[in-house]
């Protein structure tokens, strides 16, 4: 059975997926053109994936951690910041209050407000910067490679890969829900869940590359926080970055077996007539069933 119908403009540009074999034949033919790029590369996807998976930091030395205790601010100042903090937040909740329409703050009562807050934001920002500094001075007695800074920088991924899945999450519920309406008459259920599922993989590549380009821009104030040398703070954002893309790569190849390699084994195991087939002969559109 086959349905001839004049090739238009959008189809000349038809880029066909490649099968398995191809895929296969497309990866060995690179590693033999770029034997060193290859290596490379391999050679990084491996550190990378073994520092994130098996390397935890390393152990500090009981003289250095008592160096970071005694360094650590006092007692007094994090109360302090703790109550200036709290303060802070109960004036500028009393300062949006007493705001009129779209934000204006003309009457005497609210630019008293706003003063107040303004003054408590400072007094915050005072206590904030003595805080952070005596906190970096105490962690450079730890080190960055130190299980501390590790931890910090799990912790730091993880935080940002739950933001990223919920993201995922939000985008493909709101495909699932509008999905429905765009589904053509003539469409069977397998080519619509085909179709769902493709959009599903494309909101995951969004928000992982949302979750990489988060946590590179957030691991750097980590690093500084710990006052590291200049080698020592490249050197661990290098092996940061790598083992994130190790584990995102690794993430998105078992995504893209899961997304196309179920697809493609039930196409093959369905009967003939299931699927349709759209293909360009002699300058024309012909739709072929399996």
């Amino acid at each position: 059975m086959a349905n001839n119908t004049p090739v238009t403009p959008e189809f000349q540009n038809l880029v066909l997926r490649p099968s398995v074999d191809t895929a296969s034949a497309l990866i060995v033919s690179t590693i033999r053109r770029h034997p060193v790029r290859s290596i490379t590369f391999l050679s990084s996807y491996i550190i990378g994936l073994g520092a994130a998976l098996l390397f935890s930091g390393f152990s500090v030395s009981q003289q250095n951690y008592s160096r970071y205790e005694l360094a650590k601010p006092s007692h007094g100042l994090t109360e302090a910041l703790v109550a200036a903090q709290r303060s802070a937040h109960g004036a500028n909740a009393q300062y949006v209050s007493s705001q009129g329409w779209f934000g204006s703050c003309s009457t005497s009562y609210c630019q008293s407000l706003k003063t107040s807050f303004e003054e408590k934001a400072k007094i915050v920002s005072t206590l904030q910067l003595e805080y952070d500094e005596k906190m970096r001075k105490a962690k450079s007695n730890l080190g960055i490679f130190s299980i501390y800074g590790v931890s910090e920088a799990r912790d730091l991924f993880w935080s940002t890969y739950g933001w990223g899945k919920s993201m995922a999450q939000r985008m493909s519920f709101w495909d699932v829900m509008f999905s429905g309406l765009s589904m053509r008459r003539d469409e069977q259920f397998v080519e619509f869940a085909m179709r769902l599922a493709v959009k599903m993989f494309q909101n995951i590549i969004i928000s992982t590359f949302a979750v990489c380009v988060s946590f590179a821009t957030s691991i750097p104030k980590i690093i500084y926080s710990f006052s590291p040398s200049i080698p020592e703070a490249i050197l661990f954002y290098l092996v940061a970055m790598i083992s994130l893309l190790s584990t995102v790569l690794t993430c998105c190849v078992g995504c893209c077996g899961l997304t196309f390699g179920l697809p493609i084994a039930i196409a093959r195991m369905a009967p003939p007539g299931t699927f349709r087939v759209q293909r360009i002969e002699g300058g024309r559109l012909r739709t072929h069933y399996n």
